[in-house]
């Protein structure tokens, strides 16, 4: 496995640690290693995708999309879930030893500020984060974690925000608009995901 990011002399043996360990039973079972591999060339492929040909990608590739978002699925069942969030970073590009701001992995923008009286997380995706949903997933856990949402808002506000932001990740991937920002607001009602996507993520 080749390492997806240049390190410094320090980072480099952090990555042949990592290297071994994520080699290891615990991380990838021997008869994973071809899938994992595979993953990595595959999402390295979405990585690559500049952002203004993101639509036309997905058009095409539908069904080798949905055909991914499988085999990821059943690649994760097969390893112990508290080592997931590692294993997403390090397919993004990411160094999950890294100490560094994890929200990176997943958005090239983050930030929170005030728009039309209502507080606002603004986010914009990578493209993986759009259409894989182990990586919406994770993405979502960055994204919590960042801003420290469990410490800021009650459950009602919580589930709302969580509500819009999955509301943003199916229409991207249904409808393939994507190069937007996915804006999640805290005072919009809780009324549960079905309702939040017929009000295009504004309930």
């Amino acid at each position: 496995m080749v390492c997806t990011a240049t390190y410094s002399q320090k980072g480099a043996k952090l990555c042949d640690y990592y290297k071994e360990y994520i080699w290891g039973e615990i991380f990838i079972p021997a008869h994973q290693e071809y899938v994992w591999e595979q993953l990595l060339v595959d999402i390295a492929l979405f990585n690559s995708v500049g952002i203004y040909d993101e639509e036309r990608f997905a058009i095409e590739n539908q069904i080798w999309i949905r055909e991914l978002n499988a085999r990821l699925d059943s690649f994760l069942q097969s390893v112990p879930s508290e080592h997931h969030y590692h294993l997403m970073v390090f397919l993004t590009g990411g160094h999950p030893l890294s100490r560094n701001d994890q929200m990176s992995n997943f958005f090239t923008k983050y930030l929170r500020h005030n728009r039309g009286g209502f507080v606002t997380y603004t986010l914009r995706p990578t493209f993986s984060t759009r259409v894989l949903h182990h990586m919406s997933e994770k993405g979502w856990g960055a994204f919590n974690g960042q801003f420290g949402l469990t410490k800021m808002y009650n459950s009602n506000t919580i589930a709302s925000l969580h509500d819009q932001y999955w509301c943003h990740v199916q229409l991207d991937f249904e409808t393939h608009f994507f190069g937007g920002t996915w804006d999640l607001e805290v005072g919009r009602p809780n009324v549960g995901l079905w309702q939040t996507m017929l009000a295009r993520c504004n309930p």
